[in-house]
């Protein structure tokens, strides 16, 4: 049977596009398919599909279309991952990019495609045996950094100095009550102004504030440290520190010990053999949830308003020692809402 020749187009030829995967030997099945469809019979080897192919300058023809409409469609895909087109959701999109690529050939300038690989199924993959996989669990647990017991803080003389408020919170204390009375004027007869608005509002009132209209703050902030810096003197100086420390010396809690596993015990004499499985459902504490925003933000207002937010070094507000004593408030870790505490200090006490 003699080959049809294939109708010319244009100019530019197969294998001048270099997207196009000729040179990959796990391309040799879809050469020979494209040729049989484009030329209207099998080739006399691959060599002989590829080289025809490299010249092949492309032009409509509706027999090389019909052609390709009788291939299975993992045929055709393998054939549009060889000419760089797209293999589509079905056998229709992939053709239709093949018929294009045929009609009009051009470089998509991208590299050609390589053959995916089938990954292993389960069944292929090697088992593990028990012991292999015991010991490669210890191993792993040999590894993991060990977790650091938590301690507690040691309680706090209640007669010892509060350290001095800040400029903002001097500012807050004296604009509060206005502030508030504003946001009620656009709230609901039944709705309220809750604690985090009349922050936020604060928080935007400072930062408009100039310097010159801040001074008045500052130096309220000033004479209040200097107060508390007299204060802490006379504290120690009287030895109220050192007994309180003294007698406190103790109180630190020791890390909690985890919960040894409850006993198993043995069912009825037919079963002595059969451990049986404790219910402790009931004895597993229930997990506290975060605090809510409301409730975070009053409690760091009420820290910032005693001075108990501030670092005792730099006597700026430290997000650290916020985040501790609310963690004591609490009862709890505050990791989950690290970002909301700092989202609410900023506000309330913006730099």
């Amino acid at each position: 049977m003699e080959k049809e020749e294939a109708p010319e187009a244009g100019t530019l030829k197969l294998g001048d596009c270099k997207s196009i995967g000729f040179d990959d030997p796990d391309n040799t099945s879809a050469c020979e398919q494209l040729y049989k469809a484009v030329f209207g019979s099998d080739a006399t080897s691959a060599e002989d599909a590829i080289e025809k192919l490299k010249e092949y300058t492309g032009g409509e023809d509706d027999e090389v279309n019909a052609r390709l409409g009788k291939l299975k469609a993992t045929e055709l895909k393998e054939i549009a991952r060889l000419l760089g087109t797209k293999c589509g959701k079905n056998k229709e999109e992939a053709q239709s990019g093949i018929v294009e690529m045929l009609q009009h050939p051009k470089d998509s300038g991208k590299k050609p495609r390589a053959k995916r690989v089938a990954k292993k199924s389960d069944d292929e993959k090697p088992k593990r045996t028990k012991k292999a996989a015991k010991e490669e669990d210890e191993e792993e647990d040999e590894e993991k950094p060990k977790k650091k017991a938590r301690r507690t803080k040691k309680a706090v003389d209640p007669e010892a100095p509060k350290r001095p408020k800040t400029s903002f919170i001097f500012f807050s204390n004296a604009k509060r009550a206005e502030v508030k009375e504003e946001l009620e004027k656009d709230k609901e007869k039944d709705e309220k102004v809750s604690v985090g608005e009349i922050a936020k509002r604060l928080g935007v009132m400072w930062k408009a504030l100039s310097e010159d209209e801040k001074a008045e703050y500052d130096q309220m902030h000033k004479d209040a440290k200097a107060e508390y810096e007299v204060a802490v003197k006379e504290y120690e100086s009287s030895g109220k520190k050192a007994d309180w420390e003294a007698a406190h010396a103790d109180d630190e809690e020791a890390p909690k010990k985890k919960r040894a596993a409850p006993k198993k015990t043995k069912k009825a004499k037919k079963e002595e053999e059969e451990p049986e499985e404790e219910d402790d459902e009931d004895e597993k504490p229930k997990e506290k949830k975060a605090p809510s925003k409301d409730a975070l933000t009053k409690q760091i207002q009420s820290l910032l308003d005693s001075g108990n937010g501030t670092d005792s070094s730099t006597g700026s507000i430290s997000l650290k020692v916020i985040r501790k004593k609310l963690e004591e408030h609490f009862g709890m870790e505050l990791t989950v809402v690290k970002d909301t505490i700092k989202e609410i200090v900023t506000s309330l006490a913006p730099q």
